[in-house]
């Protein structure tokens, strides 16, 4: 139980049980209440510019939108292309449960089979690293490639050519032995991506739009800008401020595609089964296929996070560029799927996570201001509840601290000169004041609660 459980069962207004699993009747399919004011909350406050959220089940899809393409322009909507990140990890992990539906590799033959010649593949004590190796992460490639070094450091991926990858590998030493441990790995799926390209004769963007859109009747994912329709496009943001695009060129299977979250629903509902697609064998084997991470909670398989969520197994993963996050998922036995797309590079997966499991919490992302240790003084204080019950406000430094009790402290960090939020969980703390500017009230608020407390000094 967290800090503000406790206080809140304390001052017994009300008690905080287990929240029951939300199931979603194959009769209908309907955004709750709760997300949509989350996400319209989010953007009133400047957290994300634009959100779409989306969810699919057998009756059919639903969305809801907030916020804009850019500043004071356009609405999002489920036609809005964004760049969805680490998500095209997903579409990679396909293309090679495709390659193997289709004979022509399988998934423990060694990269070494796939590279140009003249270049070597890395390996440890005689132990190479396979297709598998890079779709699970525990191919023992680092993260990014140290030879990486962008002209453009707002565009990271752009200039990263087949001759710097080639170098890479010829010059790598593996620090342990394939397979062993997982370490995600935005090399490795990249690395995938392009040997599937290599190995089929075909550039990567070639081999998405014929072996995944095209089946699937994705007509606005894509993986450029130029192909894309301008007046769709949402523009990425840090924050509300504007962040540059990302382009790929050799590592794009790890990141480079962009998509709508129409298009994200078709893609998921392949592979829960609501249509036939020529790709039901290939999904199939990408939840099949399953190996430990460094979470105990949290397995692999090929490129989808596999999580246990009450009595059910969800299949998921999330995705940041420079100015975008996206969330997409699904439950296979429920039989719904999310999507959640932003352009902001502030995280939603709390959004995407609690459709899939209502008992995971919506997170307000904190956007922190500057107070001097003069103002937090006026906070400093006693605070009386109901009977005898007092919150303890200290300044630390250009924060606060509060206590109730003699209860653990915690940080609770100023979004404005009267809202406060606490620097872990989910709660918030309003400070009323006088015309005087004296603090007279606080109000400690969560998950639709209210403990409001008098001041008394």
């Amino acid at each position: 139980m967290t800090v503000v459980q406790t206080i809140m069962a304390a001052v017994a207004v009300v008690s905080f049980g287990a929240i029951t699993q939300a199931q979603v009747s194959p009769a209908t399919v309907e955004i709750p209440a709760d997300v949509k004011e989350h996400v319209r909350k989010r953007v009133e406050r400047g957290s994300s510019m634009g959100i779409v959220v989306g969810l699919v089940n057998a009756s059919g899809t639903t969305f809801y939108s907030a916020g804009s393409k850019t500043k004071g322009g356009d609405p999002v909507s489920e036609s809005t292309i964004f760049e969805i990140g680490s998500v095209t990890k997903v579409f990679t992990s396909l293309l090679l449960a495709d390659a193997v539906e289709r004979g022509t590799v399988k998934l423990n033959d060694p990269i070494d089979g796939f590279v140009c010649d003249g270049v070597k593949a890395p390996s440890f004590d005689g132990t190479k690293i396979t297709l598998h190796d890079l779709a699970t992460h525990r191919s023992g490639l680092p993260r990014m490639p140290w030879n990486i070094s962008p002209a453009d450091v707002s565009n990271p991926y752009a200039d990263y050519t087949d001759k710097k990858l080639h170098e890479f590998l010829t010059d790598h030493k593996l620090r342990r032995k394939p397979g062993s441990v997982y370490e995600y790995s935005n090399l490795g799926a990249g690395l995938l991506g392009h040997l599937l390209a290599r190995k089929a004769g075909k550039t990567y963007v070639q081999l998405i739009r014929e072996r995944i859109c095209k089946p699937l009747g994705l007509k606005d994912t894509t993986l450029t800008r130029s192909s894309a329709p301008t007046d769709r496009l949402a523009h990425g943001h840090s924050g509300s401020k504007p962040a540059s695009a990302w382009d790929f060129d050799c590592l794009a299977g790890c990141g480079a595609i962009r998509s709508t979250a129409k298009d994200m629903l078709t893609f998921l509902a392949a592979h829960m089964g609501f249509e036939p697609s020529p790709l039901r064998a290939a999904m199939e084997r990408m939840r099949s296929e399953r190996r430990d991470t460094d979470n105990a909670n949290l397995k692999i398989g090929l490129g989808w996070h596999i999580s246990t969520m009450g009595d059910a197994t969800a299949y998921w993963h999330n995705g940041e560029t420079g100015g975008f996050h996206s969330f997409v998922g699904f439950h296979a036995e429920r039989g719904v799927g999310v999507v959640v797309l932003a352009n902001s590079n502030t995280s939603i997966d709390d959004i995407g996570l609690h459709l899939l499991d209502r008992r995971s919490n919506l997170r307000m992302p904190i956007i922190e201001i500057t107070l001097f240790p003069e103002e937090l003084e006026r906070y400093v204080g006693k605070y009386k509840i109901a009977g005898q019950k007092i919150f303890y406000v200290a300044a630390a430094g250009n924060r606060l601290r509060m206590r109730f009790g003699n209860q653990k402290e915690f940080h609770i960090i100023p979004e404005s000169k009267t809202v406060f939020r606490l620097e872990e969980g989910d709660a918030t703390v309003t400070f009323t004041m006088d015309d005087t500017g004296r603090v007279k009230k606080l109000v400690l608020s969560r998950n639709g609660v209210d403990v409001p407390a008098t001041r008394m000094n």
